[in-house]
């Protein structure tokens, strides 16, 4: 959707949360095409020791301040309920 670009000020993972959110909130719906495959080389929420595993959780812990920061100044403190987190 060319009409809804990433918020080039959010920080790493709140991309998702924030372009969601805003895509809904136009009229859109999201959904699911569960024939389509997509393959990742890591696994995301597994103990393993793969390198892209490993590089993606250090990001992650190193943005989660400033990527929570954001959809606060963003959202308002009650940005998990009002962007349907659950987290």
């Amino acid at each position: 959707l060319a009409s809804y670009p990433l918020d080039e000020d959010m920080p790493y993972w709140g991309h998702d949360l924030d372009w969601g959110y805003r895509v809904r909130a136009a009229g859109w719906k999201l959904g699911v095409h569960y024939d389509a495959g997509i393959g990742h080389v890591y696994i995301r929420n597994a103990e393993n020791d793969h390198y892209i595993t490993y590089k993606r959780l250090q990001k992650r812990r190193a943005t989660n301040a400033s990527t929570r920061a954001a959809l606060v100044a963003k959202y308002g403190g009650q940005w998990r309920k009002k962007l349907q987190y659950v987290g």
